[in-house]
């Protein structure tokens, strides 16, 4: 937040189902801050985001998660995890009242680590891959999830 800066004037986007949507500006112009917001990691200073036609504050945790994915620029630790297991984890919003793990999570996380191209490594502990296939790593991990709206900065 820079005080007495506007960085985002009102605006109005739409994310297509199944596209890949780039966000491209300037260093400070708000790309970030923006991102924060959908991801409801930053409040607006002013005015509000919808998603749906509902304000982010109206949704709740499981619902959101279910409709929207961030993955930070700075990629958290993923200590004693495989691909596999990291993955997985991005399933949880889409888990039954008892959290089960069934069938339909295992061939979401077998496609989307087959995706990003690390279907040999899935094995492998997160943090023993270089740093190109850790952030495959992530992605998967949001693919996997199948949220409408996966974010990554």
């Amino acid at each position: 937040m820079c005080p007495g800066r506007t960085l985002l004037h009102p605006l109005s986007l739409t994310f297509p189902t199944g596209k890949v949507t780039g966000l491209i500006g300037h260093n400070g112009s708000g790309k970030s801050t923006l991102l924060k917001m959908l991801g409801r990691h930053q409040p607006p200073s002013a005015g509000e985001v919808l998603l749906d036609g509902q304000p982010l504050e109206s949704w709740g945790s499981k619902a959101f998660a279910r409709k929207v994915a961030y993955l930070p620029q700075q990629l958290p630790p993923a200590e004693g995890m495989t691909v596999r297991e990291l993955v997985a984890i991005g399933r949880y919003p889409w888990h039954g009242a008892l959290g089960r793990f069934g069938a339909a999570d295992r061939e979401k996380v077998e496609e989307a680590i087959a995706l990003v191209g690390l279907k040999p490594l899935a094995h492998r502990l997160v943090d023993s891959l270089s740093g190109g296939e850790r952030q495959r790593a992530w992605i998967a991990m949001l693919v996997g999830a199948g949220q409408s709206l996966p974010a990554a900065r």
